[in-house]
């Protein structure tokens, strides 16, 4: 009897997980069609402003698929090694903006941790928009330079530093929408 309901209990659970891996694939996709969509918007466009916006968009959206990505790869259907993900984070922002590796280095400390995807949800928008501003801003007029990530535990939160070594930007207290969401973002994960 003990056998047999185990046997049942490992069938669903088999079930399940293979239920779970598809709704990962299938999140992906709808993200990727959703990207796609906005990459194919963006190249209509004359308006360099609308087309500015549509790639911000695409880079959150990508940003979340890379998630469901590796959740549906990897085995662990849970969670996802963080600097894996930030590596490929890296790796698409920079070639969203054309930005070569040699041109802005990247410097990453982060703590070698599994994250859920309710944190690292959060955490990835987060992340696409500091780096985003970045690329976009602090290395004008093909300016070299590094970016520096630093990702770790402190306490029972995570401590999170994204600094570069660019022109700088001042910028008032929420004036932006980047600032704005990345203020929601970190209110939300805490």
């Amino acid at each position: 009897v003990i056998k047999a309901k185990s046997q049942v209990i490992a069938r669903s659970l088999d079930e399940k997980e293979t239920l779970l891996k598809e709704i990962h694939h299938r999140v992906k996709n709808n993200l990727q069609v959703i990207s796609s969509l906005l990459s194919l918007q963006s190249r209509s466009m004359k308006d360099e402003r609308a087309v500015a916006a549509l790639i911000e968009g695409r880079s959150r959206v990508e940003s979340m698929a890379l998630i469901h990505q590796d959740l549906y790869q990897d085995n662990c259907l849970m969670s996802i090694q963080l600097e894996g993900y930030v590596r490929k984070l890296c790796e698409n922002l920079y070639a969203t903006y054309n930005v070569s590796g040699q041109r802005i280095g990247l410097d990453l400390d982060i703590k070698a941790m599994d994250l859920d995807v309710t944190t690292l949800v959060p955490m990835g928008l987060i992340l696409n928009e500091l780096i985003s501003n970045a690329l976009k801003y602090a290395f004008p007029d093909e300016r070299e330079g590094r970016i520096r990530i630093i990702l770790k535990p402190k306490g029972d939160r995570l401590l999170l530093e994204v600094s570069d070594n660019g022109v700088g930007l001042y910028q008032e207290k929420g004036e932006g929408f980047g600032h704005r969401l990345i203020s929601a973002f970190a209110s939300s994960s805490m």
